[in-house]
């Protein structure tokens, strides 16, 4: 364990869903609303995502299970999802712009 190197992120091609569950911080207010958009710029900076148009989906919330100032994050495949005019929607990898689009 004490000298081994951290392992390279995986590129993920096709769209996904991110889940994050993040402990609160001690001394500073948080805001579990601002987790999104720093974790997908961290994913984009390394090159996980190509950019945040590969994201269906994303949930986000504080966990008092995990330690303050630490984040967990999951990525899957994304699946259906409802958008927000009540339809279900399919999104695909292969084909992302399926996505019903009403005026």
């Amino acid at each position: 364990m004490g000298n081994s190197k951290p392992k390279a992120p995986v590129r993920v091609e096709g769209t996904v869903e991110i889940s994050i569950a993040a402990g609160k911080p001690n001394r500073r207010r948080g805001h579990a609303g601002n987790l999104p958009k720093a974790v997908q710029d961290l994913l984009i900076a390394h090159g996980v995502v190509e950019d945040d148009a590969q994201v269906m989906c994303i949930t986000s919330g504080w966990d008092v299970t995990i330690p303050p100032s630490t984040v967990g994050v999951t990525m899957q495949a994304a699946k259906a999802y409802v958008n927000v005019w009540g339809q279900s929607c399919r999104a695909s990898a292969a084909s992302p712009k399926k996505v019903a689009r009403q005026p």
